[in-house]
């Protein structure tokens, strides 16, 4: 979580530990893109879970991987766990298996 968000909800310093990035790929009703579970941490352990479910209204799958990308790339940045569900191959997403 951005410092001033963790400041305003009164949460300790960010933790130094590993980002959890999951991805399952599984079919999904017609107007999901993908749903993002993302889980926030204190040193106590789990803070907060948040779910996101990205839809399409007018936008093909190509217009929505930058928002996509926007949120997953915050989260992690920000120290959450993301968790990830979407009928999209994750490669066309940018992300790739090590």
């Amino acid at each position: 979580m951005m410092k001033w968000l963790r400041k305003l909800f009164g949460m300790k310093d960010e933790l130094e530990r590993q980002r959890m990035l999951f991805v399952s790929k599984r079919e999904l009703p017609e107007d999901t893109f993908a749903v993002v579970r993302l889980s926030w941490f204190t040193k106590e352990g789990v803070y907060d879970v948040s779910e996101i479910k990205l839809i399409y209204e007018d936008e093909t799958a190509e217009e929505m991987i930058p928002q996509f990308a926007m949120i997953v790339g915050e989260a992690l940045l920000g120290g959450a766990d993301v968790s990830i569900l979407t009928d999209i191959d994750p490669e066309l997403l940018g992300i790739f298996e090590q």
